[in-house]
C-alpha cells in the first residue's frame, strides 16, 4: 500500500505547489522524505509549475482554412452562453445557469451580472436577445418561436417543437452575444493590426487569457503552415497532414494533438448531376481500403447505409479537384481509381459532377446534419430531423437519425470517412488538461 499513499501525497503537494501554498524547495524536500530521488522530486516540480498557468507571451496560431481562425476569432473576443468545458461536458459561460420545466419547449437561461461589454455597454438579458435576433446559424435555424427578457438576468427562449439537445447549439461560435456597437465580452479585443488581438485588462472571467497578445494568421499552404511552426516563426498550427504525422512526432521541440473523429470527408452530389452517378460511386468506394490510404490510420472508416449495387450508369463522371483540406486531393484521386476499376468512365475536364468537403462534427449529431441540411436544402431531410429532436427516446433519436443519412447517401451523396483532426504547437506551449478544444485555446492556453 506504500506507494499509493506517496503518489497521492505527491499529488497532493503539487496541487498545493500550484496553488501557491508552498514554494519549489518545500514540494521538494515533501517529496524526497517519501523516498524518491532529488532528480525525480526536481522533475516532479517543474511538471507541477508547468501546469500552473502563467501570465504573458504572444501567441501565434496559423491556420488553414478562414472559417476555423473566424470561429476562434469570435471566441477569443467574445463569449457564448453556454460552453463545452475542459472535462467534455456543457456549462456556463455568460449564463450561470439554464433549465427546461418543459422538456426541452421553453429554455431559461439565469445570466451572470458581473460583465461589461468590451465598449463599456451593459450586460443583460435584453442585450442577449438583440444579439441573437440578429444572428442565423444552421443550428439555431427554424428552431425558435420567440426569445424574451423576463428582467435583466433570465432570458427565455420558446421553440416550435421540443429539442432536449438546443442547449449544445449555444456554444457554437457564431453565436458570441455582442452590444450593438459590435463589441463582445471575451477575453481579448480587436486591436489596430487587423491579425492581433490585445489582452482585455480586468476580464470578468477568472484564470482565462493569460497571453499578452494573440495573432491570428491567415496561412493556407500546408507546406508554409509547417515551416513556420519548424522555424519557430508560429507556436500553434491546425490542419497537420497525416503524411506529415511520423515525421512531427520525432520532433522533441514539437508535441501532437490529435481529436478523434473530428470531421466527415463527403463528396457532395451536384444539383445537375444524376442520384445514380452518386449511387454508382458509392457502390465502387472500399472504404476501409479508402480510409487506410488517406486517413493513414487517423480516422475510420464510416459504414455505408446503403451501398447495393448500381448498374446502368455509362455517362462519363468527373468528381474534380479538391484541395481545401489535408487529405482531399488523396480522397479524390483514390476514390477516381476506385471507380475506374469498377468500369465506371471517369473524365477529368469539364463541370464536375461532385465537390469534396470536410463537414465538422458538431457537439450533437442533430447540429451536424442541420448544417448538411443548411448545404442541401431537402423537405424530407428537414422532416426526420424535426422528428428526431421531438422524441425523448435516445435509441429512437438515433435511429432518425440513421435515416436521414441513409437518405442523403441513396440520394447521390457519399460520407465514407471520419477523419481525425491533428494540431501541432510549440513545446512550451502549455494547454489544460481534459479533451483538447482548438476553438478554446487562445484563452485556456498559456507559455510554460
Amino acid at each position: 500500500m506504500r506507494p499509493v499513499r506517496v503518489k497521492t501525497h505527491i499529488v497532493r503537494q503539487a496541487e498545493r505547489l500550484q496553488r501557491g501554498e508552498i514554494n519549489r524547495r518545500r514540494f521538494i524536500m515533501s517529496a524526497l522524505a517519501t523516498g524518491v530521488t532529488l532528480p525525480t522530486a526536481t522533475s516532479l516540480a517543474q511538471k507541477a509549475e508547468a501546469a500552473q498557468p502563467k501570465a504573458g507571451g504572444l501567441l501565434r496560431f496559423g491556420f488553414g482554412t478562414p472559417d476555423r481562425l473566424a470561429e476562434v476569432r469570435a471566441l477569443a473576443t467574445g463569449s457564448t452562453l453556454l460552453e463545452i468545458d475542459t472535462s467534455g461536458a456543457l456549462t456556463g459561460d455568460l449564463a450561470r445557469a439554464y433549465e427546461t420545466p418543459d422538456k426541452g419547449l421553453t429554455w431559461a437561461f439565469h445570466l451572470r451580472r458581473d460583465v461589461i461589454f468590451e465598449d463599456g455597454q451593459r450586460f443583460d438579458a435584453q442585450a442577449v436577445v438583440a444579439s441573437l435576433s440578429m444572428q442565423d446559424t444552421p443550428g439555431l435555424r427554424g428552431q425558435i418561436s420567440g426569445m424574451r427578457a423576463d428582467g435583466p438576468e433570465t432570458l427565455i427562449i420558446e421553440l416550435i417543437r421540443p429539442n432536449a439537445d438546443f442547449a449544445w447549439v449555444l456554444t457554437d461560435p457564431a453565436l458570441t452575444i455582442k452590444s450593438p456597437t459590435g463589441a463582445g465580452t471575451g477575453a481579448y479585443a480587436r486591436s489596430s493590426d487587423q491579425r492581433r488581438l490585445r489582452k482585455v485588462s480586468d476580464h470578468w472571467k477568472a484564470g482565462r487569457g493569460h497571453f499578452d497578445a494573440v495573432e491570428l494568421i491567415d496561412l493556407p499552404d500546408p507546406a508554409t503552415r509547417l515551416s513556420a511552426l519548424l522555424h519557430g516563426e508560429i507556436d500553434l498550427i491546425d490542419d497537420i497532414d497525416p503524411k506529415m504525422f511520423g515525421l512531427l512526432a520525432r520532433s522533441q521541440d514539437i508535441k501532437l494533438i490529435e481529436t478523434e473523429a473530428a470531421s466527415v470527408f463527403g463528396l457532395i452530389r451536384q444539383p445537375e448531376t444524376s442520384p445514380d452517378v452518386g449511387r454508382a460511386i458509392n457502390d465502387a468506394t472500399d472504404r476501409r481500403d479508402l480510409a487506410q490510404k488517406v486517413l493513414l490510420g487517423h480516422g475510420r472508416a464510416q459504414g455505408c447505409s446503403n451501398c447495393t449495387a448500381r448498374t446502368g450508369v455509362t455517362t462519363p463522371l468527373s468528381l474534380g479537384q479538391a484541395q481545401a483540406f489535408p487529405g482531399a486531393r488523396e480522397f479524390v484521386a483514390v476514390i477516381e481509381q476506385m471507380a475506374r476499376a469498377k468500369g465506371l468512365a471517369v473524365r477529368t475536364t469539364g463541370t464536375p459532377d461532385f465537390k469534396a468537403e470536410r463537414l465538422r462534427i458538431r457537439p450533437t449529431l442533430d447540429w451536424t446534419l442541420a448544417e448538411v441540411l443548411a448545404r442541401r436544402p431537402n423537405a424530407a431531410l428537414q422532416a426526420l430531423l424535426i422528428q428526431a429532436r421531438a422524441t425523448p427516446s435516445a435509441e429512437e433519436k438515433t435511429a432518425l437519425h440513421r435515416r436521414a443519412l441513409t437518405y442523403l447517401e441513396d440520394h447521390g451523396d457519399l460520407y465514407p470517412l471520419i477523419a481525425n483532426d491533428i494540431h501541432a504547437h510549440s513545446a512550451a506551449l502549455h494547454l489544460p488538461s481534459g479533451p483538447f478544444d482548438a476553438l478554446r485555446i487562445v484563452e485556456r492556453g498559456w507559455f510554460a
